[in-house]
């Protein structure tokens, strides 16, 4: 990927206040909220509106998170019907619910920069794009006190208006595998339908070992405890089926 483009991003628009939220009341589910500055909020806007359009085309259609005309009841109904439309065959459905931990602050910003170079082909808003992801300071207050600045270079910042839609183009290129994946943001259900659990188990488990290797390419990480398995059937006698092996 070469490309051309002389763009100096204003560095106090990259001084970053980040705000943390107490989820459950645990260190480890704090929530980080970033509060930007107004200008910087008005030139993400105006990128949005140019590049929403293009990166949308580019996204597959088992993508369902924050596309405009989408919303989450479009995949549960998806979901809902590809389980009802088996049980009227008498299939058996499995469905594998994939979380993956701090999706967007792992992005890996070299490869979503190439991926965003492919699609809107247009150095100097990709180069500014990546200015705008590059050395970020950033320091944290908690009440009245704060930290001294660091620097970030890699994740999408919370709050970052550009950040739902540069993750769905950085996972625009999740392969394909024989099971139907049903998509929103970051939250991955893969399901499989069939006459018995083996072919299911067999079929669900190649999948994972597909999405496995996207996932160390890109430096995204499954999170093997929220990673849950369910299946769907009419057979009570086969309630006590083994779980698929998963992450």
């Amino acid at each position: 990927m070469t490309y051309s483009a002389q763009v100096v991003f204003p560095l106090n628009l990259e001084r970053l206040k980040l705000l943390p939220f107490s989820n459950l009341g645990k260190i480890q589910n704090f929530l980080v909220v970033i509060d930007l500055s107004v200008s910087f909020k008005i030139l993400e806007r105006l990128l949005y509106q140019r590049l929403q359009p293009i990166i949308d085309r580019a996204l597959s259609t088992s993508q369902g998170g924050f596309r405009k005309n989408w919303n989450c009841s479009d995949q549960v109904l998806g979901l809902s019907t590809f389980i009802g439309t088996g049980f009227q065959c008498n299939l058996k459905i499995s469905a594998v619910f994939v979380d993956l931990s701090s999706a967007y602050d792992t992005v890996w910003k070299d490869g979503l920069v190439y991926e965003l170079f492919e699609v809107v082909q247009c150095g100097k808003i990709v180069k500014l794009i990546e200015n705008m992801l590059s050395d970020r300071r950033l320091r944290v207050f908690i009440g009245e006190k704060s930290s001294r600045f660091n620097t970030l270079n890699d994740g999408l910042p919370q709050g970052f208006v550009l950040a739902p839609l540069l993750f769905n183009l950085y996972m625009s290129d999740i392969p394909e595998t024989s099971s139907t994946k049903f998509i929103y943001a970051d939250d991955i259900a893969l399901v499989f339908r069939h006459y018995d659990f083996e072919t299911i188990e067999h079929t669900l488990t190649s999948a994972l070992d597909i999405l496995n290797i996207f996932f160390e390419k890109w430096r995204l990480c499954p999170n093997p405890s929220k990673t849950e398995v369910s299946c769907f059937h009419l057979n009570n006698h086969e309630k006590e089926y083994s779980s698929i092996n998963h992450y």
